[in-house]
Formats: C-alpha cells, sequence, structure tokens
C-alpha cells in the first residue's frame, strides 16, 4: 500500500483501499490459491499514465464483481529486476500496462496466454481483459473443489454437535466460495452458520436468565462450550463457566 498511496494524487487518497494489492507475487499467488487469476500492473515512477491508471483503478466499482488478486510492480524495485522482468518483461512494452497470469503466478498458461497486455490507463480499455480474465478462472474451476464443497455439506447431516456441523459448512464454504459464492450450497452453509450461532446465543442468554444455581450453571455452560467447540458461542461459553466459583 505504501507503493500505491505514493502514486496517488492527494485527492484520490479516500480511494486508496478500493483494491487490496498484494505486497509481492509470493503473496498474490498465496491470496489466489489456485483459483483467482493475478492482475499485474506495470507502473514507473513519475508516468503520468501510471498515477491516472492508479487512481481509476481505486474509484472504479466494476472491479466489485471481479474474482482476482491485485499486484503492482514499479519499474526499479526488487520485484521489478527479481521477478518481473524474468518472468514477464518479454510481454510488456511500457508503462502503464496490465496483464494477467494464471493463480500460479506463471505467465505461459495456455488459458491465460492468449490475454493480451493492455498499455492505457483508460478503464474502458482495461476492463474487457479483467472480464476475460475471470471468465477463463470460471472455466478452469477445477473439479476437486465442487467435489470437496459437496463432501463437506454431506457431513453436515452426520455431525453430533452444532460445532461439527459449522464446522463442515465452513469446510463448504471455503472450497466453494471462490467458485460458487452465489450457488446454492454455499449459501445454504451460510445460513445454516448463522442459525446455529443465533441458537448457540439464545441458550447462552437462557442459561443467564434461568439457570440461577451455580453448579447447574456452570455445567449448562460447559456442555455449551463442548457442543460449539471451535466457534464464538463456545469461547463465550468457555469464559462464563471460568468465573463461576462452585462451593464444594
Amino acid at each position: 500500500m505504501r507503493l500505491l498511496a505514493a502514486l496517488l494524487l492527494a485527492g484520490s487518497a479516500a480511494h486508496a483501499d478500493a483494491i487490496a494489492w498484494a505486497k509481492n507475487i509470493d503473496e498474490a499467488k498465496k491470496a489466489a490459491a489456485e483459483k483467482k487469476p493475478i492482475a499485474v500492473v506495470l507502473i514507473q515512477k513519475g508516468c503520468a499514465h501510471s498515477v491516472e491508471l492508479m487512481q481509476n483503478l481505486a474509484k472504479d466499482d466494476r472491479l466489485a464483481t471481479l474474482s482476482l488478486v491485485w499486484l503492482a510492480v514499479q519499474v526499479g524495485t526488487d520485484e521489478y529486476t527479481g521477478w518481473f522482468v524474468k518472468n514477464c518483461g518479454g510481454n510488456v512494452e511500457g508503462t502503464p500496462s496490465v496483464l494477467v497470469l494464471n493463480p500460479k503466478g506463471e505467465n505461459a498458461d495456455p488459458a491465460y496466454a492468449g490475454l493480451p497486455v493492455v498499455t492505457s490507463p483508460d478503464m474502458d480499455d482495461v476492463m474487457p481483459l479483467l472480464r476475460r480474465a475471470s471468465e477463463c478462472a470460471k472455466q478452469e474451476e477445477p473439479q476437486k473443489d465442487r467435489d470437496a464443497c459437496r463432501l463437506a455439506m454431506e457431513k453436515v447431516a452426520t455431525a453430533k454437535s452444532p460445532g461439527e456441523k459449522i464446522a463442515a459448512w465452513t469446510a463448504a464454504i471455503r472450497a466453494g466460495d471462490g467458485w460458487s459464492a452465489e450457488e446454492k450450497p454455499v449459501a445454504d452453509a451460510r445460513a445454516g452458520i448463522e442459525k446455529a450461532l443465533q441458537e448457540g446465543s439464545a441458550e447462552m442468554l437462557r442459561i443467564f436468565r434461568e439457570v440461577r444455581d451455580p453448579a447447574e450453571q456452570k455445567a449448562a455452560f460447559e456442555k455449551v462450550k463442548a457442543d460449539y467447540s471451535g466457534t464464538s458461542v463456545g469461547e463465550w461459553a468457555g469464559e462464563a463457566a471460568v468465573k463461576i466459583k462452585v462451593k464444594k
């Protein structure tokens, strides 16, 4: 973000966090998680068009609809000389330039190699490239992710506690969130987690209101802690149980 802030004019500072920029290619690949394409923006200090492009990127609401990881590389930096030139330099003629790598940070992937390099600060020129990259990612969605999501949802039916159900729902979301954020399995998982946590919170409030005997209250909190292990409700119950002093 320091690089981005240095390039943006003071008037656009309010938009500086519109994009979550990776610090380097290793961080970008980690964020991509083998699912999201990496949009690399090559910029240069003193280049007015580089500044213009960064400003336009920072305030373009259309980017919110795309699933991309972002990396800005400035000419002359270690990232530029140590990685960019070796892996992407042959495809770029000047600044600013926008190119897309596959989720592994590779420039030779057939699915992405046909995408052009855009050398314009105009978002109407850049957006077609970014949209095509997103479409490539959707076409390359690995079946194993869909299978992992399905298997996680199946575990919900056999879970013995709310905590186990929430863990299964969470696994389903993590498996499917990169490709099916609007599809039913992920939506069901999100709804299931929300409902389970609401029920756990309601049980906590019931114990506070209705259970007066310290020993019984402590036991009730311990049960919620066990049932909701690994969740915020479980942590809350554990903290509540610790505070209760039972006379021996």
